[in-house]
């Protein structure tokens, strides 16, 4: 393997690899040797970069939730869109990130283990979808855009349902369509294609 000098490309490598192992082994099955042999490193090299397991495991998460969040959260804070089109830049961000991850996932999904190792990772992402869901049903009851709803519990709902649909191992067009569904029939509107 090529020698890394760059810091901030030798962090995402080690990411990368530690991503992988977790998802493949889960977090117990995962020892910083084997993360450090993945990259061509030795273990204190990785140690340097993240210190434990615990927190490199805790960047892997935070990582993933940025990706999928990132955008989520800069529609809520843009205020000159009315909720629908905040809504429809959402699916199209899901589309995005469905389209990135859903050959992964399919590897992951196809057995148990594979598939607690997933949702292990990907309850970061879930519970920040839930939190800015929220915030977004807030503002939409604000506005008279959405009707009123108990925004804590309909966000909560949501966001299961999303994480639902996106464990189905469905294409992403299918699984796109069911998220447009259900995020219209549960706020009680309608996003235009």
């Amino acid at each position: 393997m090529k020698r890394i000098n760059d810091t901030d490309k030798r962090k995402q490598q080690i990411l990368k690899e530690a991503e992988i192992l977790f998802l493949k082994y889960g977090y117990q099955g995962v020892c910083v040797e084997k993360i450090a042999q993945a990259c061509g490193l030795v273990k204190g090299t990785v140690l340097h970069y993240f210190e434990s397991k615990e927190k490199l495991f805790h960047e892997v998460l935070l990582a993933r939730r940025n990706l999928a969040l990132e955008y989520l959260q800069k529609e809520i804070d843009n205020g000159n869109e009315g909720i629908c089109e905040i809504l429809k830049n959402v699916i199209k961000g899901c589309y995005i990130q469905l389209a990135g991850t859903n050959e992964i996932a399919k590897d992951y999904l196809s057995t148990s283990m594979g598939k607690y190792n997933f949702n292990m990772m990907r309850l970061p992402i879930y519970e920040g979808i839930e939190q800015l869901l929220e915030k977004l049903i807030e503002r939409g009851i604000e506005t008279g855009e959405l009707p009123e709803i108990n925004p804590k519990l309909r966000a909560h709902t949501l966001a299961f349902a999303i994480f639902g649909i996106t464990n189905s191992g469905m294409s992403v067009d299918e699984m796109i369509d069911e998220i447009k569904l259900l995020i219209e029939k549960m706020l009680e509107i309608k996003i235009d294609e």
